[in-house]
């Protein structure tokens, strides 16, 4: 048993040295669980949820498919983070439809500085030269359906240029709409 400010052992977590994605604000873990069950072999999921009983429904769901590459963490994404996920450990880390804050200049938002700080530290890092493809570096993915809130997201990135690389056109920082087959 971890103490309470460790970092997980992968590894010893999930039995295997496969890659690691996350998913923070995991909600009732409909996407995780089915990510899981696509990746089963392949790959390992962490879920991340502040609400215990939203936890308790992911872990319900993933004992009924009989996922083994599903761990939970419950708590507050700036604090779990930091403490469980080590860093250049995370191959992926998607971030679907958080609570956008209640009212514009509210310091209770999920994406902020802080918080892509500490998804930066704990993504993989690609080697010198390169890419983010094969084994590469990690990549952060943010979902919202709230336009202020995608804004507000593009404006807290844009205070971290040197984190985080685009991966759409002409380096616009997001794409509108769910890309094909994402889910969700």
């Amino acid at each position: 048993v971890a103490s309470a400010a460790a970092p997980l052992d992968f590894a010893e977590v999930f039995g295997n040295s496969l890659p690691v994605r996350m998913e923070v604000c995991s909600g009732h873990g409909d996407w995780v669980t089915a990510r899981a069950a696509s990746d089963e072999g392949t790959g390992n999921w962490l879920a991340l949820e502040m609400r215990r009983n939203r936890v308790r429904l992911t872990w319900a769901k993933a004992l009924r498919r009989r996922l083994t590459n599903v761990a939970l963490l419950c708590g507050m994404a700036h604090d779990m983070i930091g403490a469980h996920v080590p860093p250049d450990s995370l191959h992926e880390l998607h971030v679907n439809y958080p609570d956008p804050p209640e009212w514009v200049g509210s310091s209770q938002c999920l994406v902020d500085a802080a918080f892509l700080l500490a998804a930066h530290r704990s993504l993989r890092k690609k080697a010198a030269g390169g890419t983010n493809t094969g084994g590469g570096g990690g990549h952060l993915t943010l979902v919202t359906d709230d336009p202020t809130y995608a804004m507000r997201m593009c404006r807290e990135l844009s205070k971290v240029p040197h984190l985080f690389e685009t991966t759409e056109p002409w380096g616009k920082p997001f794409q509108a709409g769910v890309p094909e087959g994402y889910g969700g």
